[in-house]
């Protein structure tokens, strides 16, 4: 007697998606499936540790492809490149994440005269408040908060609550800007985060617990915090 051929043999040819890499916002990036780590050959699942697209920005399994390429959905559109390169749904939930490369912090480099670096770190002063003052006049709106005296927005809404893999304290440049991962509702509840005793968070820092708006119905909510 034969024995029971696999699924992939039934239903035809095994197709393997090797990842195309795309471009957004500056940042190379790449459509994975969780659980077949960007080929159809399922129970390989991502490694963070290893993996250099460490960020997930945008995942077809809530919305298709067609409803996050039309509209800015959640937050993020995966752009024409991205989109383009969005290949064969693959695995056994057929959805696919998009994953990109965090852009590293630019170091500056140290002058050599003691004069010209203090008139540097002048200048650099100067500009940094007034990038704060046009950077909060452009992104305090009805969603954001405040935290520390920092301008901040919760991310991830019903049913789409993504969540960033990166380490809570971490920094991360997007879209230009220096943004801080500060607490997340991943491994417990908005109550847990913002009660009292909460050893994550200190809810009388701003009105952010105040701002979460709903809950999620699966996934969980990330704050960010610009510099």
């Amino acid at each position: 007697m034969k024995g029971i051929q696999s699924p992939a043999f039934v239903m035809g040819p095994l197709y393997v998606l090797e990842p195309k890499a795309c471009v957004l916002e500056n940042q190379t990036c790449v459509w994975r499936s969780r659980i077949s780590d960007g080929e159809c050959q399922p129970w390989h699942p991502i490694r963070i540790a290893s993996n250099p697209y460490t960020q997930r920005v945008a995942t077809t399994e809530f919305f298709s492809l067609e409803t996050l390429c039309s509209q800015d959905t959640d937050g993020v559109n995966p752009g024409q490149d991205c989109c383009r390169a969005y290949g064969i749904p693959c695995g056994l939930r057929r959805y696919q994440e998009l994953w990109c490369q965090p852009s590293d912090p630019v170091e500056e480099e140290e002058e050599e005269e003691e004069e010209e670096k203090k008139k540097e770190e002048e200048e650099k002063e100067k500009r940094k408040k007034e990038k704060k003052k046009k950077l909060d006049e452009r992104t305090v709106t009805a969603q954001t908060c405040t935290n520390k005296g920092r301008t901040c927005q919760w991310y991830g809404s019903a049913p789409s609550c993504g969540g960033n893999e990166k380490e809570v304290g971490l920094w991360n440049t997007y879209n230009g800007r220096s943004r801080q991962l500060v607490v997340s509702t991943e491994l417990g509840s908005k109550q847990h985060v913002c009660g009292s005793n909460s050893s994550w968070f200190d809810p009388k820092s701003g009105d952010c617990c105040d701002k979460y708006g709903w809950s999620c119905l699966s996934g969980y909510k990330r704050l960010w915090c610009y510099e």
